[in-house]
Order: structure tokens, then sequence, then C-alpha cells
């Protein structure tokens, strides 16, 4: 699972010892989800220059983005990370900038599209806090702790997008089979569980578990049409609802740190981008490129060349059987008993709204 936070971790009352010997390495990297389906490819690479070792990560994602992770770790007499950075890019161009400095106990947040900058001092101990990749190591040189069946827990910094405390706890979830240059190799597969205020609340008291949620996009203009007998959007027909709940979207993207531009024409016709999503294009940054252009850059997701250059695909997407298939999700939508979205629906039981997505996944924890 994929968690939507950086982290930087501190571990409790004891510093680390290296139990693993570093060298220079570099390799071809990849990105996967749970299931194995891949995120982004990339290239590893470490270097030991005297006693620190340079760490730098590269993954480029399918639309356009790429990530450049950054960290230097001093390895005597214990593990102690020096620094931290990670910058993602879109187009050539930085959008966002993550930092920590383990000498200010500086931790930064920079959305440049948004000239929006976070800045918090970390209470961290020198050789007691890791932060982004480096994490890796702390557990591979913790294997033999979390091999007897125990947990870990350390303290975290995360990135929400403002750094803050939390805590998280690692468990050895078992044995894990990783296929590389043709042939599978033994892994060890580890949980992390976080606890960050807001944006992982939905993790709180609820089991670790794999969890798979399904993408299904779907319309709800003739939702409306029979529920409401409306032709348009209950924001446009109902305006004291609709002044409110645009302000509550403004709201919620402060508090998140989301980019936001009420659109110059609402609604949309989201026919084009449904059907992209059904024809092949239904990976979660695809479906976040959408709403990002449609909420946040005002564009008409309704026109071919806006849908193509977030990395639609047209001809799919304009195919006979991916316009029956996003029918026949409206068809289900309508006996579910859908009304709006985001809807989610566990074994039967509907969750409706953005603030019921921490219900829905302990509904499947049950």
């Amino acid at each position: 699972m994929k968690l939507a936070a950086l982290l930087a971790v501190s571990l409790p009352a004891f510093a680390l010892p290296l139990h693993v010997k570093e060298g220079d390495v570099q390799a071809l990297a990849q990105l996967t989800d749970a299931q194995g389906q891949p995120l982004a490819e990339g290239h590893y690479m470490q270097q030991l220059v005297g006693d620190v070792l340079h760490i730098e990560a590269t993954f480029d994602y399918p639309d356009g983005r790429k990530v450049l992770e950054k960290a230097q770790l001093k390895l005597h007499p214990q593990l102690e990370q020096l620094s931290w950075s990670r910058v993602e890019t879109s187009g050539g161009q930085p959008v966002r900038r993550y930092s920590m400095d383990f000498a200010t106990r500086k931790a930064t947040t920079e959305h440049l599209g948004e000239q929006k900058h976070w800045e918090e001092t970390v209470d961290v101990d020198p050789g007691k806090t890791f932060a982004g990749i480096a994490f890796n190591y702390a557990i591979k040189n913790l294997r033999k702790e979390l091999a007897k069946g125990g947990e870990i827990k350390l303290h975290a910094i995360g990135f929400t997008p403002k750094p803050r405390a939390a805590e998280v706890t690692v468990r050895r979830y078992g044995d894990d089979r990783l296929r590389m240059a043709g042939r599978e190799i033994l892994a060890d597969k580890y949980i992390i569980h976080p606890e960050i205020p807001a944006i992982a609340k939905l993790f709180i008291s609820v089991p670790d578990q794999f969890i798979t949620l399904e993408w299904k996009p779907f319309l709800l203009g003739p939702l409306f049409a029979e529920q409401l007998g409306i032709k348009d959007s209950p924001y446009n027909t109902q305006p004291v609802r609709g002044r409110y709940m645009w302000r509550d979207i403004e709201r919620l993207c402060e508090k998140y740190g989301l980019p936001w531009r009420r659109p110059s024409l609402f609604p949309r016709n989201s026919v084009l981008a449904a059907c992209a999503a059904l024809g092949g294009n239904s990976h979660p940054d695809f479906i976040r490129a959408v709403f990002r252009a449609a909420f946040a850059e005002d564009q008409n997701i309704a026109d071919v060349q806006v849908i193509a250059t977030l990395g639609g695909n047209i001809d799919r997407a304009q195919a006979l059987e991916t316009k029956a298939a996003l029918r026949a999700n409206v068809n289900e939508a309508r006996r579910l008993g859908l009304f709006g979205a985001p809807s989610f629906v566990v074994s039967g039981e509907l969750f409706f709204g953005q603030d019921r997505l921490a219900d829905a996944i302990a509904w499947a924890c049950r």
C-alpha cells in the first residue's frame, strides 16, 4: 500500500548498530504496489566515501513525473543519518521539495506551484532518527530482531504537508518472493503501520491488512436526473448548499496542502475522462491527474487534447466497448443505491463522502 506521506523515523532509546556491511552499488529499480504492479521505473546508486554512505534514487512515473531522493549516512561507530532530501518534478519543473537537515534538525516542505513553505524543528537525536530511503537501512539492520516475530515502535515525522510527529510500528509480515532479471529471489515483507494526524488517521485502530481498492468511474448526471429531476449539479440548483460546498472544498484543500482553483465552468462533461480511465488508464496517477487538471488548473477535461496530454488513450476511450463498460458502471451504481461521489462499497455496505473512507477501511477489516 502506498501512503501519501513521507516519513522520517526515530528509534526509541537506543542507537542502531551496523550489522550489514555496505559498499558501492548501482542497480535498476522499480516501484510496485502491494499486488506487484509497477508504479515507476528507476535507478538506484550508493557510494561509500570514507565513512559516509551516499545514496541516490530516481524514479520515472508514466505520467511524466520524476522523483529524485538523496540521503547520507555515517556508518561508524553507529548508523547515523546526516541528511535527506526528495524533489518531485513534472515536465522538468520542480513541484515539491522535502528535506531534513540533521545538523540543524530542520524539516521543510515546499509546494512550489502553490508557493507554500513549511518548516519545523524536529526533536531528534543523532543515531536514532532516519528519514526517507534511509529507513530501509534501519530495517535492514533490525532484521534479526524483527525475525523473532516482535515489533519495533519508532517515532516519525510525516510531511502531510506540514512536518509533524507520529508513531510508526514495524512488523515482519513474512516471506515474500520478488521477480528480478527473469528469476525469483526470496525476500522479507514488512508492514509499517503509521499513525499520522489527519491524513493517515484511517489506519489508526485498524488491523494491518492488504485491502484492494478497485476504481470504478461512473457518471452522476443520469443519477441526478432520476433521483432529483435535474440536469445540473445540486451545487448550481441549490445555491445555499453550493456556496457551502465550494467553501468546504477550499478548506479541505488548505488542510491537506492540495492545489485548488474553482472551475470556471461546472460541471464539465466527464464522459471522455471516465472512458479514458476505463480504457486502460485506471492507474491512480492518471485519475489524480484528471482531478488536478479539473480542480487545480481549470482545464476542460472534455477536450481530447487535454486527456491525451494527461496520458489517456483516446482510441480506447472512444471505443464502443469502453462506452458500454461506462454504461454498465452507471447501472451498477444505480443498483447499489449510489447518489454521489466518492462512494465506497464494502461487502454491500455503502459509505459516501471522502470523510467516510476511514469507516470503509475499518469495515473491510472487520
